[in-house]
């Protein structure tokens, strides 16, 4: 690990690539460079670069800065890793509080490395991160107990069913967070403990809309005042709140029925984790079917057991276009380094034998 302190003009030193490479981004920053170029985590397609201004990087540190209220000399953490948006902004927004700042390696349990010696106000984890944490009685204790943490946001990937429980039961305020790399990080925030699953507040200075699909679109400062176009099925409350349906991109068409694969894994995975684990992965998907257009599959990170399908099956208590027609495993996952799933490479890997 190591610790910036943006009070100080005095940069730590490091011989360890990762933290080179956060010095390295620092030295950019404190040396005015304009603009950045970041790539896209690869969860929905084939990972891309994109050039970020340095005017959105501040825009979006602010709103943070503001939404969360953090104070010049807190002490920030950030676990996740800085190649991608969601670590870099927490970089980013320790410079502009003049905060300090400690940075650690990515790895599952972050909290494991004795770095219960440290108190921090404001951190940002992956899921992973916060379920590896929940599931270590000694950094579960100090997340509750000695952190001093006033705020968590909780961004990267989708938080499952078990996780927010356990989250909400947290003293802690906890945040889950939507946004992007093409947002530069999150526009909208949900208060676990407060709200139900997949209800956000969209920040101050955040315009939104629908396009002809219900696909959200967004501009705001953090966007350079463009408007980025979303895969994401959203439904307002009101002008300030959504529940986030699904993506586009993620519903199938089986025998003319559509099917919105997000809301239906929220709706299984307690019968999921049942029969494998609280911490199994799985997802549905489209298999092409000359009858129905699109069979509805279902594939679980699992070695594969003599388990009742039947039996399974029954537990869900789905509508018969609900359920999914042929059950896949497969021993791990392909994933991203922010921890989201590659589907489509393991749908091809797996229909193909």
């Amino acid at each position: 690990m190591i610790h910036f302190d943006f009070n100080s003009s005095n940069l730590p030193t490091s011989p360890l690539p990762y933290y080179q490479e956060a010095i390295s981004f620092v030295k950019q920053w404190l040396n005015g460079q304009n603009s950045f170029t970041i790539q896209t985590s690869g969860s929905t397609g084939l990972p891309k670069k994109i050039e970020i201004y340095r005017s959105q990087m501040i825009a979006s540190a602010q709103l943070t800065i503001s939404t969360f209220s953090l104070k010049p000399g807190y002490s920030l953490f950030c676990p996740i890793n800085i190649a991608y948006i969601g670590g870099m902004m927490m970089v980013v927004r320790a410079i502009e509080l003049k905060a300090k700042l400690t940075v650690v390696e990515p790895v599952e349990n972050p909290f494991l490395n004795d770095l219960t010696q440290q108190n921090y106000d404001f951190a940002a984890f992956v899921p992973l991160q916060m379920a590896s944490i929940l599931a270590n009685e000694k950094t579960k204790s100090y997340l509750i107990n000695n952190s001093g943490l006033k705020n968590i946001i909780i961004g990267g990937a989708a938080i499952n069913e078990n996780l927010f429980n356990e989250v909400s039961e947290l003293p802690i305020p906890c945040f889950s967070t939507y946004g992007m790399t093409e947002t530069v990080s999150h526009i909208a925030i949900s208060c676990i403990k407060t709200n139900n699953h997949g209800k956000f507040e969209i920040l101050k200075g955040i315009e939104v809309d629908l396009d002809k699909n219900n696909c959200l679109k967004i501009k705001g400062d953090c966007t350079n005042q463009n408007w980025i176009q979303t895969n994401d099925i959203v439904s307002f409350i009101d002008k300030n709140h959504f529940i986030l349906i699904g993506r586009a991109d993620n519903v199938i068409n089986s025998g003319g029925v559509k099917i919105y694969l997000d809301a239906l894994e929220k709706e299984m995975a307690p019968i999921i984790c049942k029969y494998f684990g609280d911490s199994t992965k799985f997802f549905l998907a489209g298999k092409p079917d000359e009858k129905l257009g699109d069979q509805l599959i279902l594939i679980i990170e699992h070695s594969k057991e003599s388990i009742s399908t039947k039996d399974l099956f029954i537990d869900l208590k789905l509508k018969k276009y609900h359920l999914p027609k042929e059950l896949y495993f497969c021993d791990r996952f392909i994933e991203t380094q922010t921890q989201k799933i590659y589907k489509n490479v393991l749908i091809i890997n797996i229909l193909q034998y």
